[in-house]
């Protein structure tokens, strides 16, 4: 009896995405199609182990040049900062493994 409640209970946690893991492809890397922000508020997103090298850069301003964000793992981030709050921007996601293969995974920020 107190076995089933535990298990009812408890839960494993979950196995975090690693580029590594056979079977990842960028189609399954962390980002969602699009995620809708308020101005001002705190964005945080973590991009899948394994990398030896991250990107978060915003694509194509103006002058068609990406604009860099963080080079870390972990990408967080008061926003709007150097999003446009007056279109749709996208956030292009670059993770480097020891080979030097790029998985690229994008995503559509829209602002309320």
């Amino acid at each position: 009896m107190i076995e089933k409640f535990d298990s009812q209970l408890t839960t494993s946690p979950k196995k975090e995405n690693s580029i590594t893991d056979s079977g990842f492809t960028e189609s399954n890397m962390i980002l969602q199609n699009s995620y809708v922000l308020d101005k001002n508020c705190t964005f945080s997103l973590s991009a899948p182990a394994g990398g030896i090298e991250y990107r978060w850069e915003i694509l194509g301003n103006d002058l068609g040049e990406n604009i860099l964000l963080c080079e870390k793992r972990s990408f967080t981030y008061l926003m709007p900062g150097k999003f446009s709050t007056d279109k749709s921007n996208s956030l292009l996601l670059t993770v480097i493994d020891s080979t030097g293969r790029e998985y690229k995974d994008t995503a559509e920020i829209i602002f309320r």
